[in-house]
């Protein structure tokens, strides 16, 4: 017999049959498959935006092909690049385990993105750590990251595993927060998962809980047509109106298109929820002007004191205080240029959000102005 087809009459390996029991030989799952499909958030439609790219399944095991230890070799050498910290040894350790997989993403036949996770599949444990997730540099902010977290949620509820625990850097916090992990409170009995992962330094222990009836793949994609049916039936609300809804935008001093100089009486006009009853628009913005200058005289009160506190000036060369100075500034300016620029209570707590986090900064006692801006947060109910 030639030698060059003898592995060809190979008996399968049982693993190939569980996946799918019509493959006859292992080799047989690493036919290309069809580009992945998504949808486009403006067309609704799906199209295959992401040009060549494929979702694949990679481990080590007795047998392995020789294919599967090639993605495996990408895989390290997408987390050795991206995450430089980290020792190679210890990636190449855990990549090849026999108990950890690896959901990749390939572009052109390259691997760009890679996930590797350990399953504990004991009966009392039940969860799965995220070991690593990287994607190349050159491809971040492009939608990989979420599309694979997405897949390996999805993964999870195939196997029925339900709990997720990571410990993420502290640089990636934002990620795993964008993708539903908790960063503050582990919801899981500790007896499960202390003892069984490895912890770091400069590292931040987070929590995901996925959800057994909900397709993360088109999750975002059925709320947006949700909010597109309810925009339809009631029409739509704004707090505030967009200058491109406008046939000739306004435009501040500077020049910049804003809608600052419009009275709140043209503004109902021209919101398509509007009401046809003169009373009604007469009560409503009688009920914000008082509630806004109620507020603004607050705001007067505590502006002094939180100057002297902090002895704000301009030629003080502190980066916090220089740029809490600004900020103090814009609103005086706003307010001096057009007493009815802020158009909602909520559009005015937005920029005394930004002030009172500058002040945590640059103060760490607590001051009178953000005590004042927690107690009107709660007068007025915004959260």
């Amino acid at each position: 017999m030639n030698n060059d087809l003898i592995w060809l009459n190979r008996e399968p390996h049982y693993k190939n049959l569980r996946i799918n029991p019509g493959i006859r030989h292992i080799s047989r799952l690493h036919v290309k498959p069809r580009s992945f499909q998504h949808s486009d958030p403006k067309t609704k439609t799906y199209v295959d935006d992401y040009q060549g790219i494929q979702i694949k399944i990679v481990e080590n095991y007795y047998k392995v092909h020789p294919q599967a230890l090639m993605l495996l070799n990408s895989c390290k050498s997408v987390f050795s690049s991206q995450l430089p910290n980290m020792e190679i040894s210890y990636i190449v350790r855990q990549i090849f385990d026999y108990h950890c997989y690896s959901v990749t993403i390939l572009r052109e036949g390259t691997v760009i993105s890679a996930i590797t996770s350990r399953l504990f599949p004991e009966k009392d444990v039940n969860f799965l750590e995220i070991i690593f997730v990287s994607v190349l540099s050159e491809y971040q902010s492009g939608g990989y990251g979420r599309l694979i977290m997405n897949y390996l949620k999805q993964l999870m509820q195939s196997i029925e595993c339900y709990d997720a625990i990571t410990c993420a850097d502290n640089d990636a916090v934002k990620y795993f927060c964008k993708q539903g992990f908790n960063t503050e409170k582990i919801l899981m009995n500790p007896n499960r998962w202390i003892g069984r992962i490895k912890d770091y330094n400069g590292v931040t222990t987070s929590y995901l809980h996925v959800d057994p009836y909900i397709n993360y793949y088109t999750f975002n994609r059925e709320v947006r047509l949700q909010m597109k049916s309810l925009e339809n039936r009631y029409g739509k609300r704004f707090h505030i109106i967009p200058p491109e809804l406008l046939d000739t935008p306004p435009t501040d001093l500077e020049g910049r298109q804003s809608i600052a100089c419009i009275p709140l009486e043209k503004l109902y006009q021209l919101t398509e929820n509007s009401s046809t009853d003169k009373e009604f628009v007469q009560a409503k913005l009688e009920e914000y002007n008082q509630k806004k200058e109620a507020l603004l005289e607050q705001l007067k009160e505590t502006v002094e004191k939180c100057e002297s506190q902090l002895e704000i000036t301009k030629s003080n060369s502190n980066n916090n205080n220089s740029e809490l100075f600004a900020e103090f500034t814009a609103i005086k300016r706003r307010l001096r240029q057009s007493p009815d620029y802020y158009k909602s209570i909520q559009m005015l707590f937005g920029d005394l959000y930004h002030l009172s986090e500058f002040l945590k900064r640059s103060n760490k006692k607590k001051n009178s102005f953000i005590s004042m801006l927690n107690s009107m947060k709660k007068d007025y109910g915004i959260e």
